[in-house]
């Protein structure tokens, strides 16, 4: 699901294990959040080759793994990912053992951690994805312990409070289970408003905690903000969909479905898991506006696809809900 992004989007490195941002890294942000993939993974195999030792450019490497892998719904990269964030976490942890109290050396080391709970989250393991995300939170306590005013580490703490707290709503009954969405929150905002170069990051975090909470007028603000600034970014279109086909506000959800759609045909436009994720939701929207013909077409269109196993077992709810919308249509027009 493209909520995922959100946790990315938190997990970064503020800048080559030196508070000022380096130009080269800035600009190997600015690749990450056009979704200019292959661009931004050679800036920071860049940064690799300048300094070997340094967990930067691995991390920042991962992370473009993981996006690639996020933006296509596919594990084509795992291996690469596995390779550079293990390679991050080892280097972020010989530079910890030299100096305990290098706050950026935490940091690097949480954000490795926690794009590694959300990759094996994916992946299905849910018991590693909890422990690799309770790492990273103690890393982004101790950063926070050396320097309370450290916003970067306030960035993926509050992502974390605030998602496991989602995560974990069933079990809140047990007295060591707690609502720590608000804490989360509050922190974001914090990393939003004070940190050097988090704040994108911590923003787009924002705009899908907004949604998950029904703050709809914020959602937007924000995936306009990104549509703005990043024009070449699909994960905005995404958030403005899912913003408006959450509302009920149907006609605009299909105008923001039908520029993604736009943009996924001229990227990706034989990865039907993508297809299906807009093209059944604008279905749904044509049905009930009441204008069935174009929800038949799309839902007929669905239909078509030639699926691999692995599609067609993800999306079998979404096939099973298409079929029943297209039964649904045919009983309406006798």
């Amino acid at each position: 699901m493209k909520w995922a992004l959100a946790f990315l989007f938190l997990l970064l490195w503020s800048s080559a294990l030196a508070f000022t941002p380096t130009p080269e890294l800035l600009e190997g942000i600015e690749y990450y959040f056009q979704e200019e993939f292959t661009q931004a993974e050679a800036v920071f195999l860049n940064l690799i080759q300048a300094n070997t030792l340094n967990p930067v450019g691995y991390y920042f490497l991962a992370l473009t793994y993981q996006a690639e892998m996020l933006d296509l719904e596919s594990d084509f990269k795992e291996d690469e990912f596995k390779a550079a964030i293990e390679k991050s976490i080892r280097l972020s942890l010989r530079l910890l053992k030299e100096n305990d109290k290098n706050k950026l050396a935490f940091l690097t080391l949480g954000n490795s951690y926690g794009n590694w709970a959300l990759q094996q989250a994916r992946w299905g393991s849910w018991f590693s994805a909890f422990r690799l995300g309770l790492r990273a939170k103690n890393n982004w306590e101790k950063a926070i312990e050396i320097d309370s005013n450290f916003y970067e580490a306030y960035a993926g703490l509050g992502n974390y409070f605030y998602w496991k707290s989602v995560f974990t709503k069933r079990f809140r009954w047990l007295p060591f289970v707690k609502d720590k969405r608000s804490q989360g929150i509050k922190m974001l905002e914090l990393a939003a408003q004070n940190s050097e170069i988090s704040k994108d990051f911590a923003l787009s975090s924002l705009m899908w905690v907004n949604l998950k909470e029904k703050n709809y007028k914020e959602a937007l603000d924000l995936a306009f903000y990104f549509q703005s600034k990043y024009p070449q970014a699909k994960f905005p279109l995404w958030a403005e969909g899912f913003i408006y086909y959450e509302k009920f506000d149907w006609r605009n959800a299909i105008s923001a479905f039908e520029r993604l759609l736009e943009r996924l045909k001229e990227t990706q436009p034989t990865n039907y898991y993508n297809l299906i994720e807009v093209e059944f939701r604008m279905a749904n929207c044509y049905f009930n506006l009441g204008k069935l013909k174009d929800a038949r077409l799309l839902g007929e269109k669905i239909m078509t696809y030639p699926l691999d196993k692995k599609t067609k077992d993800r999306q079998k709810e979404k096939i099973k809900r298409t079929k029943e919308l297209l039964e649904k249509i045919s009983k309406m027009k006798r």
